[in-house]
């Protein structure tokens, strides 16, 4: 799901998946090593250099990003803003998938990292909730997450309760 851009030069322009993961690692870099630089970007997204000099070109014309070539990267406050609440909705999805539904945690931040871009503000909530809930309630999370447990440990071809 695109979202909207609220502050930044081009208002009501969308920022694309592709577009959040690369303002989300921008993030996770300044908060690693204190700044980002394109090779890191680079790196960090699996992608060409020059792949990630155009990202940053477009959301830089946003007002995402500052941004100028052979300088470290920035966050501008809208950028922050877009790359914070990426990485939120990002640790809500992986938390659910692997504490949750008990995926291995590779998978569950690899599927975390689709979701993210997928679910709308409703859904993430609601998941934010039920994670406050669980929270409130070790019991209760404990005997979900044993029930659910052995419900996956059972044969497949036996009737489950």
């Amino acid at each position: 799901m695109n979202k909207t851009i609220k502050d930044g030069k081009q208002k009501g322009a969308a920022v694309s998946p592709p577009m959040q993961d690369c303002l989300e690692a921008i993030l996770r870099l300044e908060q690693d090593k204190g700044a980002a630089r394109v090779r890191d970007l680079a790196e960090a997204l699996k992608v060409h250099k020059s792949t990630v000099t155009a990202a940053l070109k477009h959301l830089a014309r946003a007002g995402l990003v500052r941004y100028a070539p052979y300088e470290l990267v920035a966050l501008e406050p809208a950028g922050r803003a877009v790359a914070e609440r990426v990485t939120g909705d990002h640790a809500v999805f992986a938390r659910f998938l692997s504490e949750i539904l008990l995926l291995d945690v590779k998978t569950a931040d690899a599927d975390a990292c689709r979701l993210e871009h997928a679910a709308g503000p409703e859904t993430i909530e609601r998941l934010r909730q039920f994670a406050a809930f669980l929270s409130a309630r070790p019991g209760a999370s404990r005997t979900l997450k044993q029930a659910f447990s052995a419900y996956l440990a059972a044969p497949r071809g036996k009737k489950r309760p």
